[in-house]
């Protein structure tokens, strides 16, 4: 419990704690000398005289003593109480402004801390290359700060490299197995009496090959870090009815229909043609792993601020412990399903990139029934 707690109100509970142990044992002290004073006090001190002799009374000696002894217990016992209680209230009254000022004094000291958090939070991707302000003051939060700029450096070298080598490899690949394609597809023309066997292999060989340049088409599109210079009013209602008519021959293949609930009204700015291809290649995923005679649906609501698009088929779903790692490049959930329908694993990444650049959000939710349901939320 007490290592979850921030760390403002565990310097001003270990404050405190020492606060209290020392009050309470400076109290202790001083109320025992208090005590051992009072004593030694009351021991020397002479009772004054009564004034009117007739008021005084008619007593041998030795009751008169004791008299005087235990007027003068009692008295003292009244004094050391309210001595105790006066010193418990300063005690408490210490103590609470001591642990109202350590809390305050933790907020200040801690403040650079803070305020270098939120630095750290606001870091991304995108601002790996700017490094952090770094405080004039040479303490530990200055040292912290110098070192979170070298990983900064660290990581934007490697993401760079990273995107750098994909985009190479990528631009290299895609000149020969264009080349490939266009010998292939000029070898089945030229030889269209190879027996069955032959034209088999062939013909699987020029699927392979067509895998491949769209996964390589995928890869340079992952690896396009271009901001959005063109941004438009996209209508939800045009764009889904776009892509509905391109996929009408993969629909009619397998008797797959493709119903929308979008208002007309519907309204995001953005990139046009990275909107068209996110939900391209969600719709795209979803007509691959559905049955066919299945419905895919589209929903979309939206508030104030923004827009909720839900995207649901009734395919053969994906496991909840993939939920977090789907989005991943070159992340498969199932290695031999995703070769028998050709999947590369690279199309809910782009669908991810291409939300984020937006300032939107992309998860698979829960929902009733068979299937997947992704739900889509981008600012208005």
């Amino acid at each position: 419990m007490f290592k979850r707690l921030p760390l403002r109100i565990k310097i001003t509970m270990v404050t405190t704690l020492l606060l209290v142990i020392c009050s309470v044992g400076l109290t202790l002290i001083i109320s025992y000398a208090g005590k051992q004073m009072s004593v030694q006090i009351a021991e020397v001190t002479t009772p004054a005289a009564i004034i009117d002799p007739a008021e005084q009374p008619q007593t041998t000696p030795e009751t008169a003593e004791q008299a005087r002894v235990s007027m003068t217990l009692i008295e003292q016992n009244q004094i050391l109480k309210r001595y105790y209680w006066t010193s418990f209230g300063y005690m408490i009254l210490i103590i609470s402004i001591g642990g109202l000022a350590a809390y305050y004094f933790a907020g200040e000291a801690l403040l650079s801390v803070s305020e270098l958090n939120k630095k750290i939070q606001a870091s991304s991707l995108d601002n790996l290359s700017e490094p952090l302000t770094i405080p004039e003051s040479n303490d530990e939060v200055a040292q912290l700060t110098r070192s979170f700029n070298a990983l900064k450096r660290q990581l934007d070298a490697a993401f760079t490299f990273q995107k750098t080598f994909s985009a190479n490899v990528a631009h290299e690949l895609r000149t020969p197995l264009t080349v490939l394609k266009t010998k292939l597809a000029v070898f089945q023309r030229k030889n269209q009496a190879l027996n069955q066997e032959t034209q088999l292999f062939v013909a699987d060989l020029d699927k392979q090959v067509t895998r491949l340049i769209e996964m390589v088409e995928k890869l340079l599109e992952l690896t396009n870090d271009d901001e959005m210079t063109e941004q438009s009013e996209v209508a939800l209602s045009d764009l889904f009815e776009s892509i509905q008519f391109d996929f009408t021959e993969k629909l009619n293949a397998k008797q797959m229909s493709l119903s929308f609930d979008v208002s007309d009204k519907s309204v995001i700015k953005g990139d046009l043609d990275l909107l068209y291809q996110a939900f391209y290649n969600l719709i795209d995923n979803a007509i691959k792993y559905s049955e066919a005679q299945a419905t895919i649906r589209i929903s979309a609501r939206e508030d104030e601020q923004l827009l909720t698009i839900w995207v649901t088929d009734t395919g053969i779903g994906i496991p909840k412990e993939h939920h977090a790692a789907i989005f991943n490049p070159l992340y498969r959930v199932d290695e031999s399903r995703n070769r028998q329908i050709g999947g590369s694993g690279l199309g809910l990444a782009i669908v991810k990139k291409i939300i984020t650049k937006h300032e939107g959000t992309i998860e698979i939710v829960e929902h009733e029934g068979t299937g997947t349901q992704f739900c889509i939320t981008l600012p208005k």
